[in-house]
């Protein structure tokens, strides 16, 4: 009997071992290799006697001449020979990238098409060593030749890379796929270093020993693993297109202070920072669904439109290369010079939590890099991970990372777990009866400087972290956007997708809002344009509309001509498309659903009593914009910097780039007449001796008067207009943002501290330090004696409202008004309300300035967000008007539930509103509060929207009526009908400027009789208003025959020769 050796046998697979005699023959040999290996021939490999496959085995009957141990090699002659026939379900073979609809990550053990990235094909065709010049010192020869010290050298030298500048802390994966391939000495289609790591048990072990936990063997259990630092990474630089996107995605946090996730959609291309790199360039932020709060963000899986998504980034020539999240905490104590505080980033604190190092592994193995020198035909990935942080000096930093390959693999193997208390360590699970777990270590020095090794449990987070620098295109480095970031026409970018919270509803109405920024609907016709038809439709978020939308949905069909000019960047190609029957039916839904939103401003019509306003509009010019801000056409004595009301409605101040002017509103007693009364510019204030007055606050009907001006915005004047004099002046050492009066107090607003001056000798009584950051100065001042409450925003994030005693100095209650921040407050004349608007100005809320607690709550619109303008109570607490940058102002009545009539209560609507009260509980919040939150009693449709107005009301002759100031200097007094509510009456309109001495710049009209009484419990409004009657009201800048009312008293004090001297102003916020 023959003795048995031991033959060994080495394949891309593995080594085995097989029996062997020394009467077997050389084609038994191939079927015991093909048998041991499970293949199904052996006709499709070839045996080799030595590793450099010089010396192949023939396929002959020739006996053996091996020896014990010998070791041969096993090399394939077609692609993909181990791949088992049970794993041909899990491949894909498309051109298409791979897309998956389940909350699980399918990892593939081996793909099919094994076609790397182009960046890859691309970097693998480049020699990638680094010429060097001649040394004069070393090199002797003539400049056509080399030696050793001019030689290239390769793109992995680690001198090379240690003296850059900067210094490359990892070399690319290219560079160390060289130094591998210089490392052996065959030229083999795989890298032994390139092999996949596994830190699971094998199912089905070769020995046929039980499955764990009943056996293990060496075979099937994973190898112990030490944790080492990647010397390699596969992206070595990341670059966002344009700064315009990522500020869109942070608009969520700035808006709502929740943090925020999105995934990153962009190409891979070669990078020279580093030999062989691979730049991630990221050229559009998607947002899944999610559910985010102020420290946490939860994504909903799975996604809907995700293969929508990805399917519409593949047909633009892009695709999903990473995911971006926020982590900011607000610093409203100011104590660095950004608004954010430095929280993490460095070695004091933590780079990635184990939480994140997890979720990043996970996508990581989700998006595999192909690799053809693997020999499972994938290694790595190129999938990033961009962290929105505080830097050291306060301000928002982007920080760039992956995981290592040896994170991804205790990540699939889902034993890597974060620990309670410490973000920056990590805990490996133990092993259990349902799992092996291997053994992990990582090695550190003890205090005698001696390297030990150590469990990982904990596990040090630094050795799974690579850093990826992160930046944005420089002047010298621009590139063209691959969408409409950065285009200068589109004032309104389209919203952006899965954003409830903050409105940002994706609806007709917004597309119609966001196509009618291009001046007409028939936006086909962009020649004419100052821009290209490309700029309307490159928007990630356009098309995913287009594609998901409820109403008139796009396929992927109808839109793939318009994805390939769009990649192409062919202009042609978009205008075919949109002169296509999709678009145009899209624009004619738009136009008939939506017509008032379709329509350009040119086709506006205006009647009879609009057209003086028109005029004056075109005299005048664009006096204002949506904002505030003025327009640079307009000649600097027609430009409004401010108008506000003083406390009691009975006076208007302006203020200009030239002068201020005061107007005072009264009316007239003179029965069965008609006055005029003309507004002229006040001839007996003097000038002052700065111009560009951009706050100006007049106490009631009083001669005093605080005046703060852009040529010196840190200085406060308080005045006496009557007699001309300067009573006070006051530097502070910041930008005054507000001044707010009283008979008792007077209020000086900055960014970061409030000033509480004593309105008798203007002494600083009280200083708020430390507020939260209030950028535009907002605040209320009550006028009343017995409840003189101060309120200022309490949070940069949430709409809180702080609450301050200014009679006995001492903060009062926090009202939480909103979710979102503030925008506008108001104080009625009790001083016991107070209304409050976010910034997203669909719902107006009335609470308690004493014990807090929600009154009303009223809705002013459903899908649009708008921005308030200004709040104001009726004198006696009964209605609240609302501006906003929309055409209509609100009248809401309060009245509560108990108080409504009962001819309101069996109407329709109140039998409607009644059943919906009903099932309100049923319904979701946020679709019951739509339900049951009051709408507007009365409202003022104006001309057009967007100009910034200023809004009063008052009684006079028992009548309710509304004053509506506008930047364009025209104001409109409307009349409100308290008893049936409805569209409110305009009554005249005024110009604030003269343009000629002989024009008549007043227009009145006669007021129709109508019914206005509320009850007789409660008659303040005259119940009859006949035609006779005079229903003008004056405004008048002719101060020199006002009469005195009760406010004049309060000025005996300053009058007096001996008012005491002025106080020394403060130095500063700090003090």
């Amino acid at each position: 009997m023959s003795k048995i050796f031991i033959l060994r046998v080495q394949s891309s697979e593995g080594t085995k071992r097989i029996d062997w005699t020394a009467q077997d023959t050389y084609k038994k040999l191939y079927e015991k290799v093909a048998n041991i290996f499970s293949l199904p021939s052996s006709d499709h490999f070839i045996l080799y006697r030595e590793k450099n496959k010089k010396s192949p085995i023939p396929h002959s009957s020739i006996k053996t001449s091996f020896r014990h141990g010998d070791i041969i090699y096993l090399v394939s002659e077609q692609d993909n020979l181990f791949l088992k026939e049970k794993n041909s379900s899990l491949t894909i073979k498309s051109d298409k990238p791979i897309v998956k609809s389940s909350s699980q990550p399918n990892f593939l053990s081996k793909s099919i098409d094994n076609k790397e990235d182009d960046v890859d094909l691309q970097l693998d065709k480049i020699d990638g060593r680094i010429p060097r010049q001649q040394d004069p010192r070393l090199c002797h020869h003539n400049r056509h030749g080399k030696c050793l010290n001019c030689i290239p050298i390769e793109p992995y030298d680690e001198e090379y890379l240690k003296n850059h500048n900067p210094p490359i802390k990892h070399m690319s994966f290219q560079a160390y796929i060289r130094k591998l391939q210089n490392e052996i000495s065959s030229d083999r289609n795989t890298l032994s270093g390139l092999e996949n790591i596994s830190c699971s048990i094998k199912d089905q072990c070769s020995t046929g020993h039980a499955p764990w936990p009943k056996g293990v063997c060496t075979k099937c259990q994973p190898n112990p693993m030490t944790l080492m630092r990647q010397p390699y990474r596969h992206v070595d630089n990341i670059m966002f297109e344009n700064g315009n996107m990522v500020n869109r995605f942070l608009d969520y946090w700035r808006s709502e202070g929740h943090q925020r996730i999105g995934f990153l959609y962009g190409r891979y291309e070669v990078y020279d920072g580093v030999p062989l790199g691979v730049r991630a360039v990221i050229t559009a932020i998607y947002e899944p669904p999610q559910e985010t709060s102020k420290d946490s963000v939860e994504l909903i899986v799975p996604d809907p439109h995700e293969d929508i998504v990805d399917e519409l980034a593949y047909c633009l020539g892009i695709r999903r290369i990473g995911w971006i999240f926020t982590d900011l905490i607000p610093d409203d104590k100011r104590s660095g010079a950004g608004p954010v505080i430095h929280h993490r980033g460095n070695m004091n604190t933590f780079f990635l939590t184990a939480q994140e190092c997890i979720m990043a592994g996970w996508f990581q193995n989700k998006y595999l890099n192909k690799c053809k020198y693997s020999p499972d035909g994938y290694f790595g990935s190129k999938f990033i991970t961009v962290v929105v942080t505080g830097d050291a000096s306060g301000q928002i930093q982007f920080e760039g990372y992956q995981v290592s390959n040896q994170c991804m693999a205790l990540v699939k193997s889902e034993i890597l777990f974060p620990t309670f208390d410490a973000p920056e360590l990590g805990y490996i699970k133990e092993t259990s009866s349902e799992q092996y777990v291997p053994d992990v270590y990582y090695k550190e020095k003890d205090c005698y400087n001696n390297e030990i090794m150590k469990i990982a449990r904990p596990l040090p987070l630094e050795y799974l972290i690579i850093d990826i620098p992160t930046g944005f295109p420089t002047a010298n480095t621009e590139i063209q956007s691959t969408f409409n970031d950065n285009c200068s026409i589109i004032i309104t970018p389209f919203c952006i997708e899965n954003r409830t919270k903050t409105s940002e509803i994706q609806d007709m109405d917004t597309l119609a809002l966001y196509l009618q920024q291009f001046a007409e609907i028939d936006i086909t016709k962009s020649n004419s344009k100052p821009y290209k038809a490309t700029d309307i439709l490159a928007d990630l978020h356009l098309l995913l509309y287009l594609v998901v939308n409820d109403i008139f949905q796009f396929s992927m069909d109808q839109l793939n001509p318009l994805l390939y000019s769009l990649r192409t960047n062919d202009l042609s190609g978009v205008e075919t498309w949109m002169k296509g029957d999709h678009w145009q039916t899209l624009l004619q839904l738009i136009q008939i659903e939506l017509p008032s939103l379709s329509s350009s401003d040119n086709q506006l019509t205006h009647t009879d009593s609009e057209e003086q306003s028109s005029t004056c509009r075109s005299s005048i010019g664009s006096a204002n914009s949506g904002d505030g801000s003025s327009d640079s056409t307009v000649p600097a004595q027609y430009k409004v910097l401010t108008l506000t009301f003083n406390q009691d409605c009975t006076s208007l101040a302006m203020g200009t780039p030239n002068t201020y002017s005061l107007f005072t509103i009264g009316q007239e007693n003179k029965i069965d007449e008609i006055h005029d009364s003309e507004i002229q510019p006040l001839i007996n204030v003097p000038y002052l001796p700065y111009d560009s007055v951009y706050i100006i606050e007049r106490l009631f009907s009083s001669s005093l008067i605080a005046l703060v001006s852009n040529q010196a915005p840190r200085k406060l004047k308080v005045c006496h207009f009557r007699r001309g004099t300067e009573i006070l002046s006051y530097s502070f050492a910041n930008t005054i943002l507000a001044v707010k009066l009283n008979r008792a107090r007077l209020i000086v607003c900055l960014e970061e501290s409030i000033y509480i001056h004593n309105m008798r000798d203007m002494k600083v009584l009280h200083t708020i330090r430390d507020i939260p950051s209030n950028r535009d100065g907002l605040c209320a001042l009550s006028s009343n004696d017995e409840n003189p409450y101060l309120a200022y925003p309490g949070s940069t994030i949430t709409g809180e409202v702080q609450m301050f005693d200014t009679n006995n100095l001492k903060p009062g209650i926090i009202i939480s008004a909103h979710e979102s921040t503030l925008a506008a407050m108001a104080f009625d004349m009790t001083g016991t309300r107070i209304a409050t608007a976010s910034n997203k100005g669909t719902v107006i809320r009335i609470h308690s300035a004493i014990d807090g607690s929600r009154l009303f709550e009223f809705r002013r619109g459903v899908r649009r967000v708008a921005t308030i303008y200004s709040l104001s109570f009726s004198p006696d607490s009964m209605f609240l008007a609302a501006s906003s940058n929309t055409e209509t102002i609100h009248i809401f009545r309060l009245i509560y539930q108990k108080e409504k009539s009962s001819e309101e209560t069996s109407s329709w609507a109140g039998t409607f509103s009644r059943l919906l009260g009903d099932v309100a509980y049923y319904l979701p919040k946020q679709t019951s509060e739509v339900f049951t939150q009051d709408r507007a009693f009365a409202t003022v449709h104006l001309q057009s929207a967007g100009m910034k107005t200023a809004i009063a009301m008052n009684i006079f002759d028992k009548t309710l009526k509304l004053f509506v100031a506008g930047y364009d200097g025209v104001v409109y007094i409307y009349e409100v009908n308290t008893n049936e509510g409805g569209e409110c009456k305009q009554i005249s309109q005024y110009l604030l400027f003269n343009f000629s001495q002989n024009s008549n710049n007043q227009q009145t009209v006669i007021a129709n009789d109508r019914r206005n009484s509320l009850d007789e419990s409660r008659q303040i409004y005259s119940s009859n208003v006949s035609r006779n009657e005079s229903n003008t009201v004056s405004l008048s800048s002719k101060l020199t025959n006002e009469k005195k009312s009760d406010d004049q008293l309060y000025n005996t004090a300053l009058q007096e020769q001996n008012f005491p001297g002025l106080p020394s102003p403060p130095t500063g916020d700090d003090e």
